[in-house]
């Protein structure tokens, strides 16, 4: 008896089941890395994410007080002592101690214009913003950025300080050799 080597031949598959299983095989792995980013992972895993902080501060307000704390007590930092919104005094502030300090911030509908006139600068508001020109664009000034106003003790305006934020400062005062020359 003689075998006959005549093999059966195997069914291929065709290109579209092939393809199939593939894209099959992607969709699962692809599964299995979002559960284990999702689930397992420490950083980013919903059950950490959704968790309430325990400080019940954010890293906003601690950042802006770690930049407040790194502010020098001769440029206005927390060293210095506190002064009246309207101000009645000021024992560390800028200008004659007998002066008195205002400090606000800009509304929604100010100008730096507005906001002169308003603080008593009159007449000189107009070398304020120019001075101030030579360094800011009064077009950048924000409402919320806060301003600080010093007077001597007759009530004339002595400094304006711009302030857009707690690190930055832009300080007018006038020149001494003449009277309204900032």
């Amino acid at each position: 008896m003689a075998r006959t080597n005549t093999s059966r031949k195997r069914k291929r598959r065709t290109a579209e089941f092939r393809n199939s299983v593939r894209l099959g095989l992607l969709l699962v792995a692809l599964t299995g890395i979002n559960v284990y980013v999702f689930f397992f992972r420490d950083d980013t895993a919903v059950r950490k994410v959704l968790q309430p902080s325990s400080t019940g501060k954010s890293l906003a307000s601690e950042k802006a007080q770690a930049v407040a704390d790194s502010i020098p007590e001769s440029l206005g930092g927390p060293g210095l002592k506190v002064r009246d919104k309207r101000g009645t005094g000021g024992a560390g502030a800028p200008v004659d101690p007998d002066g008195r300090v205002v400090e606000g911030k800009i509304g929604p509908s100010d100008a730096l214009v507005t906001v002169l006139a308003r603080e008593g600068f009159g007449g000189v508001s107009a070398a304020v913003i120019k001075a101030l020109e030579k360094v800011l664009d009064p077009k950048s000034i924000r409402p919320g950025d806060g301003y600080l106003v010093g007077f001597d003790a007759e009530g004339n305006p002595e400094l304006f300080e711009y302030l857009p934020s707690p690190v930055l400062r832009y300080i007018v005062t006038p020149k001494g050799d003449g009277v309204g020359v900032w």
